[in-house]
């Protein structure tokens, strides 16, 4: 599977941040919600819920903790792969620029990203089996025990992820996970319970897989069937 470039062909001018931003992205005739995954200098990428064609110019609204007020620019899609965008800053102003840099230097950068990820999650267990990411993507959750709700992922990883969810669900309930981003759905299974957090969960796949829509995915990341292909 191909990753492309993000933001520009050969080496990249500026290193890249993880990071987990709610971010609108306005074309001349609709308008975008998604999540801002990397962030750079010259631009930035992000899970949007629906394809934007490649090439087009589109302003981007998205705050940023060490900022006092939202931030507005203007960008082009450089990059689509399925969900994922990479979008490049155009006329940016200095005082933009200078907001961003601050941002980024109290984050971790993706090519450190595999040191800093593999550390325990909060109460989950040790047996974790790969990488876990930030990353916040909507979810429906349905099973024999309740109704559907809605939630929400905080971390995910090949084998589950950790939940919010808008209902209580209860250690050991068979449950179905929709992505929205991604329109996937998966078997799983409730396998911890947040004591200090209401309605937050640990929850395990039947079947490992992505999901989750998570396009540059840890080493670790290998399904059952890559594995069985020997690639």
């Amino acid at each position: 599977m191909g990753t492309g470039k993000l933001w520009t062909t050969g080496q990249r001018r500026f290193l890249r941040y993880l990071t987990n931003l709610h971010l609108t992205v306005s074309l001349s005739e609709r308008h975008v919600n998604g999540y801002c995954n990397q962030i750079a200098e010259g631009g930035l990428g992000a899970l949007l819920e629906e394809p934007v064609s490649l090439g087009c110019s589109v302003s981007l609204r998205f705050a940023v903790p060490t900022h006092p007020t939202a931030l507005h620019m203007r960008g082009i899609v450089r990059y689509v792969y399925g969900f994922q965008h990479g979008i490049e800053f155009v006329f940016l102003e200095e005082e933009e620029r200078l907001a961003i840099r601050r941002f980024c230097t109290g984050l971790s950068s993706v090519s450190t990203a595999r040191r800093v990820w593999p550390v325990q999650p909060l109460g989950l267990p040790n047996q974790r089996r790969s990488t876990r990411v930030p990353l916040r993507v909507t979810i429906e959750t349905s099973g024999a025990e309740s109704a559907t709700c809605e939630g929400e992922t905080v971390i995910v990883n090949l084998h589950g992820a950790l939940i919010r969810s808008s209902a209580a669900l209860s250690v050991g309930q068979k449950i179905q996970l929709e992505v929205f981003i991604t329109g996937k759905k998966v078997e799983g299974e409730v396998i911890w319970s947040d004591p200090e957090k209401p309605l937050t969960y640990g929850v395990a796949l039947v079947q490992p897989q992505n999901v989750w829509g998570v396009p540059l995915p840890p080493g670790d990341w290998y399904e059952e069937d890559e594995l069985c292909d020997g690639s």
